[in-house]
């Protein structure tokens, strides 16, 4: 027993583990996208008059995934994905983004730990983040007299909390904010999502 002891003050300090389990999240989230659009990507019209810059909002229901792919002290790298599910009219959302993820206080991941004597596994149960998350996001959206798309480069503030039912399966709740910038557009981003946690 001194000896298990012993190696989990050790590898506390020492800031390593023999093994680490990944997450993936899978689940629903709602984006309000608010976009303006810049007068220097305005057309003329047939009759040769410039068309008004114009400005709106869509909204789509969401199918997002992320997977954490490094694992650090107290922080994660995810890539994620947004599907756009239910829309208004023929606007739609999809985003392509890695983020980062500080975690309080608790683990941000399953650590397993080998000692000569057996193994230990130390798993979160209920963890706090804030994190940045950057990516490029694509915009079909309508005018008064045309339908339209825009890629943007995307820069979006998030929080959230999970909470874990079993050792490997848990559930996540997130908020955020971002501004994009494209081409022709720019625009805000306000989300929020709910995911099922499980640890692979």
């Amino acid at each position: 027993m001194k000896k298990i002891l012993f190696s989990i003050i050790f590898l506390a300090f020492s800031g390593f583990a023999s093994d680490e389990l990944h997450e993936l999240q899978v689940g629903f989230g709602y984006n309000q996208v608010s976009f303006d659009e810049k007068e220097t990507s305005i057309e003329f019209d047939d009759n040769d008059l410039k068309r008004p810059a114009e400005s709106g909002s869509l909204s789509v229901i969401s199918l997002n995934a992320s997977y954490g792919l490094i694992n650090f002290t107290n922080q994660t790298l995810f890539v994620n994905g947004v599907f756009p599910l239910i829309n208004s009219g023929d606007e739609n959302y999809y985003q392509g983004s890695v983020s980062i993820k500080h975690y309080f206080k608790n683990l941000n991941t399953i650590k397993n730990y080998d000692f000569p004597d057996g193994n230990l596994t130390i798993s979160p149960r209920l963890r706090y983040y804030l994190g940045l998350e950057t990516g490029i996001a694509y915009m079909v959206y309508t005018t008064t007299n045309a339908k339209k798309d825009d890629t943007s480069f995307l820069l979006r503030a998030l929080g959230g909390a999970s909470y874990m039912f079993t050792q490997k399966m848990g559930v996540d709740v997130e908020a955020g904010y971002g501004r994009a910038t494209g081409s022709i557009t720019s625009s805000s981003l306000i989300n929020g999502s709910l995911s099922l946690v499980l640890f692979i």
